[in-house]
């Protein structure tokens, strides 16, 4: 007897069970079953989206959730889940699934060290549900449909980008896992399959016709071939941070944002090579909106602050502060704020002062004697604004003097221009960048430099650094001897609003990136030696005591390091124990050398 069954999954409401009808089309759609199947693991999406396989094998069909790390075998006769198919790894994605004679395929995402992401074409077998093997993709396509041939030969699938607004036919050879792109086009797929490589169709968002497509003459054109061993990785570095505490490690975020790993750059044993990865911890904005905080070696986030506003800047203009405090610039970034992680309230504003007074007034006829005298002719006849002045009972009112009156109102209207002016003073001084230094109080002030791109400051706050650009020299400006002077580059020297500097060896001494890496002899006004690679280095690092500088690369996840050498022999001092698992032996002592 022919069976014809069809299966009817609806979307899922409830995380308890996934409602199934199953109908005999070849007996006027009688309905055969109707089941609920526990789907065991809750769905990661809210709309609960269910993936199914276009086909099936006798009265089997195949589906899982989207992103899910399990598939289903559901029997149309038994009206029942047979099998259960898990990806090899947990931390998979499932992003289709698909039948052939002879595999049940679950295509899953997966991290890649290399790439971003990738895919995988895991293969099951149909008798006894076993996992066979995998058939590897070149990166993370985001997958629009995906088809089987009628042969069972080949998997393909079109790959949409909905912000390019172009779509790929990407291919897997299912027997010789022969990986393949065959032709792209400008439109985004909302449906369409390949039973056959001699017609593949397509239906575009916006199109009322249909594509079609020959692949067969494609199909075995070698040059076409990609596999994940020869794509190029274009994942870089981009932010660098040594760990205060544990000073033999560094933290690297790519990017994209999607992968942190941690080097140790005293074992020579792991030049190269993290010796850990995170993924998934930062997306890519570069705005704080929560603010988490996570254990690397506990690998799980150990506080999530909520309720909290945090004013959101550049993530590199925030700073953590001992005893939980964490800075940050204003609203109008026109001022300091300074916030408590526990209580996440403001804890304090640092407002700075001036010395110009800028006008209260956008008129410059507008004097401030008669400003003042406008406040307080305002405040005699009662219309001063809400909330401002003092607070006076009635009988105070009927007790106070006109002497008393006039001495508290012209005192209120003094407070209320300070305040203006403050106000006025900061409108007119935004701030765009700010240092640190160590505990000194410093109040010293350098006009009329344009063109400032990049700025050190020692922790005694006594030298402070800048590159200028166009002019393309490096200035220094000692606060506390009233003098600052000028040091010529040198020919490739290029600085730009993404250039850095830093002081070392007491200030007499800066490391400078621009373009090329260099390094500066303040004292004696010359330029000591210049480190220039072919590929665009993304942030410089100095670390231990500015004995090893840290590049991070555009074109490479690899951590760089260069070590200043000098006529006396280099020594590194201890720098703690190995946090990761990295085992110790003879062989891999700590290079200090």
């Amino acid at each position: 007897m022919l069976y014809c069954h069809c299966w009817l999954i609806p979307l899922q409401k409830s995380l308890e069970m996934i409602p199934v009808s199953i109908f005999d089309l070849a007996n006027s759609c009688r309905l055969l079953h109707q089941v609920d199947i526990s789907p065991e693991d809750d769905p990661i999406h809210k709309d609960h989206t269910v993936l199914v396989s276009e086909n099936s094998l006798n009265d089997c069909v195949l589906f899982a959730y989207r992103s899910g790390k399990a598939a289903m075998v559901l029997s149309a006769k038994k009206g029942k889940v047979v099998a259960k198919l898990s990806a090899c790894d947990a931390v998979a994605s499932i992003q289709g699934v698909a039948v052939t004679k002879e595999y049940f395929l679950l295509i899953c995402r997966y991290p890649s060290s290399r790439l971003r992401e990738v895919l995988h074409v895991e293969l099951f077998g149909v008798t006894k549900f076993a996992y066979i093997r995998t058939v590897k993709g070149c990166c993370d396509h985001h997958l629009s449909t995906v088809s089987v041939n009628h042969l069972g030969s080949h998997l393909v699938a079109m790959c949409s980008s909905i912000k390019m607004n172009i779509t790929e036919i990407i291919s897997w050879n299912l027997e010789t896992e022969d990986h393949k792109h065959l032709a792209k086009f400008t439109s985004t797929v909302i449906g369409g399959f390949c039973l056959d490589l001699h017609f593949c169709l397509a239906v575009c968002d916006g199109e009322n016709f249909l594509r079609v497509w020959n692949l067969a003459s494609k199909i075995n054109d070698q040059s076409l071939s990609i596999s994940v061993n020869n794509m190029k990785n274009i994942e870089g570095i981009e932010e660098i941070i040594p760990m205060k505490n544990y000073p033999r490690y560094a933290v690297c975020m790519s990017l994209n944002a999607e992968v942190i790993s941690i080097w140790n750059i005293r074992k020579s044993k792991y030049n190269g090579k993290a010796v850990h990865l995170e993924r998934g911890l930062i997306e890519s904005m570069n705005t704080v909106l929560t603010l988490l905080m996570y254990d690397l070696l506990k690998k799980k986030f150990s506080k999530k602050l909520t309720g909290l506003y945090i004013i959101p800047c550049l993530k590199h203009e925030y700073r953590i502060l001992p005893g939980d405090l964490l800075l940050g610039l204003s609203e109008y970034r026109d001022h300091l704020v300074i916030w408590n992680l526990k209580s996440g309230s403001i804890k304090e504003r640092i407002r700075p002062t001036y010395k110009d007074q800028v006008p209260l007034n956008a008129f410059p006829s507008y004097s401030k004697d008669n400003f003042y005298k406008e406040l307080l002719l305002k405040r005699k006849k009662g219309r001063e604004t809400k909330g401002s002045g003092a607070f006076l009972t009635p009988w105070e009112k009927r007790t106070e003097t006109k002497t008393a009156r006039k001495r508290r109102l012209e005192k209120e209207v003094k407070k209320e221009m300070e305040i203006l002016q403050q106000f006025s003073n900061e409108k007119s001084n935004p701030i765009d960048q700010y240092l640190l230094s160590g505990d000194e109080k410093v109040r010293k002030r350098l006009k009329n430099e344009p063109n400032v791109c990049c700025i050190a400051i020692t922790s005694t706050a006594d030298r402070i650094v800048f590159g200028v650009v166009k002019a393309n020299r490096l200035k220094v400006w000692d606060p506390f001897r009233k003098g600052h002077k000028t040091i010529p580059g040198y020919e490739n020297l290029n600085f730009t609003t993404n250039s850095t500097v830093y002081l070392t060896d007491g200030g007499s001494k800066a490391i400078v990136l621009a373009g090329g890496v260099s390094m500066w002899d303040l004292d004696g006004d010359t330029v000591l030696s210049v480190f220039t690679p072919d590929s665009v280095i993304q942030n410089m690092t100095p670390m231990l005591e500015s004995n090893l500088i840290l590049l991070g690369m555009s074109n490479t996840p690899v951590l760089i390091t260069l070590k200043l050498t000098s006529k006396n022999k280099l020594e590194l001092t201890s720098t703690g124990e190995d946090m990761f698992g990295e085992a110790s032996s003879s062989s891999e002592e700590d290079d200090n050398s």
